[in-house]
């Protein structure tokens, strides 16, 4: 909506935006207590049933509208989209006009479908709105589907699978809810705990699966940006302690580990002061550096057949051990301190933040868990 009102004439934009709204508003409808009071101000009984099932088949030629937009050009998009809007128009002054020629008493908010079932009126109704429906989805999940199998949009690829098994579930409940009124139209009554109880839950799930779909690709990707970022602010800690340790100088806040490890707050300016510490304390602890200790972990990773970026993470974190770690169990570089460093040690990075926090983020891991370092 927000989008809708900066670009109004955007076909598109109307479509998504009524392909929301109309679930919305039907799920409205549908709850009991809204129910009974559209019915008390309206003055005729049951007729929050007839708005359910008009916004749901419009929700569903809403949708196929979406979709033909989406995925043909202009021209064969809006001539397509405008017969599939004549078709269930149709279908739904068919609805009205079989629902106006039934009778109806009583209020019946949970079980409108069973209890007038015996009607021919309202039987034909619910027939031709569960068939309006199922078709829809049905055309709906096979587009989506198919899409979904060559857009190159990771996110967008989840969003159309989604979309596809929320409208398989939709189909899931048509059918339960046909099969109990099929039943009801016969005499039996066995059948309608699959109306009841069944098929409000299957719609349920599947509508809220559709409009988690059509949402996934714009939020998906800065959420899982945002974990990505937490687990490498996580996982360069034991690296970062020790630098705190042996320079304490860097480090603007030394209780920051333990005050914010949960904290989701700021994340992209905490991961970034966090790999700026770390790089500071490296190159003020540079004299202390080891390269024959570098050379013997990257030999003994490379004899336990490691890849090669593990071996370069290794040789870092034992070449950093010496000035981090200080005491007799590492042996320095004799004069290792009189030997000049110009720059940070390590495989070149390039100059990419990313790239740079998930390479201190391996030598973190080897200097914490390695057993070759050391």
């Amino acid at each position: 909506m927000r989008d809708l009102r900066r670009d109004p004439a955007n076909p598109a934009l109307i479509a998504l935006t009524l392909a929301r709204l109309f679930p919305a508003l039907s799920f409205t409808f549908a709850t009991p207590a809204l129910y009974l009071a559209f019915d008390r101000v309206t003055g005729v009984a049951n007729l929050a049933s007839l708005m359910v099932y008009l916004l749901i088949v419009a929700n569903s030629v809403t949708a196929q509208v979406l979709l033909l937009l989406w995925s043909r050009p202009a021209g064969t998009a809006r001539a397509a989209a405008r017969r599939r809007l004549a078709g269930f128009g149709v279908v739904m002054a068919a609805m009205v006009a079989l629902f106006l020629a039934a009778s109806h008493p009583g209020e019946h908010a949970i079980d409108f479908d069973v209890t007038f079932a015996r009607q021919w009126s309202t039987a034909t109704f619910l027939v031709v709105y569960l068939a309006a429906f199922a078709v829809g989805l049905a055309l709906s999940a096979r587009m989506t589907w198919r899409f979904s199998r060559v857009v190159p949009q990771r996110w967008l690829r989840r969003g159309l699978v989604l979309n596809a098994v929320g409208a398989g579930l939709g189909l899931g409940y048509a059918a339960g809810k046909m099969v109990s009124i099929v039943a009801r139209w016969l005499g039996s009554d066995a059948l309608d705990v699959v109306n009841i109880l069944w098929a409000p839950v299957v719609a349920c799930v599947g509508a809220i699966l559709i409009a988690v779909s059509s949402s996934l690709p714009a939020w998906a990707p800065d959420a899982e940006a945002a974990v990505v970022r937490w687990r490498r602010y996580r996982r360069l800690e034991p690296l970062w302690r020790a630098v705190r340790d042996a320079k304490p100088a860097v480090v603007l806040d030394p209780r920051a580990g333990r005050l914010d490890r949960w904290d989701p707050r700021r994340l992209d300016e905490r991961l970034y002061r966090r790999v700026i510490e770390i790089r500071d304390g490296l190159l003020a602890a540079r004299p202390g550096f080891s390269e024959p200790a570098a050379a013997r972990a990257r030999a003994r990773a490379a004899a336990a057949g490691l890849p090669p970026e593990e071996q370069d993470a290794i040789a870092e974190a034992a070449r950093i051990a010496p000035a981090l770690h200080p005491g007799p169990q590492w042996t320095p570089e004799p004069g290792g301190a009189d030997t000049p460093v110009l720059a940070p040690p390590g495989p070149p990075v390039a100059d990419d933040a990313d790239a740079e926090a998930e390479w201190l983020c391996r030598v973190a891991y080897a200097l914490d868990r390695s057993p070759y370092v050391g």
